[in-house]
């Protein structure tokens, strides 16, 4: 499903010339970001598609913007008057639900370290 707020252009090619501008071989990417070589050349090749993580750690490793490398252009601009209301949302949450969200929330923003959630 497409998010309504982005356009995603060609991956594959812009991240190859992304990683040769930089001099990095695909067995180097592949150490810098964790994910195979062999997988790196399927999304060169474009015959895979990277989810938003896969774009997440890539970026990392090159160093850039993931919306750069992403190929992203927002659709829309940010509304600080809606993200209020959603905060005033979540106040109304049960505490469990608010310990979920700031999880994702510190995942998404780079604190990787889980502390109050556990899943059996």
């Amino acid at each position: 499903m497409e998010n309504q707020f982005f356009e995603k252009e060609n991956f594959g090619d812009k991240l190859k010339s992304i990683r040769v501008e930089k001099g990095l071989t695909k067995i180097e990417l592949a150490h810098l970001s964790g994910i195979s070589n062999v997988q790196i050349n399927r999304y060169e090749k474009n015959t895979a598609k990277p989810s938003d993580l896969i774009i997440k750690k890539l970026s990392r490793a090159l160093e850039m913007p993931f919306e750069d490398l992403a190929g992203i252009t927002l659709k829309a601009k940010f509304d600080f008057d809606d993200l209020e209301c959603s905060l005033e949302r979540l106040k109304k949450l049960p505490e469990y639900d608010l310990i979920i969200i700031k999880e994702v929330i510190d995942r998404f923003t780079g604190n990787k370290e889980v502390k109050s959630v556990t899943f059996k």
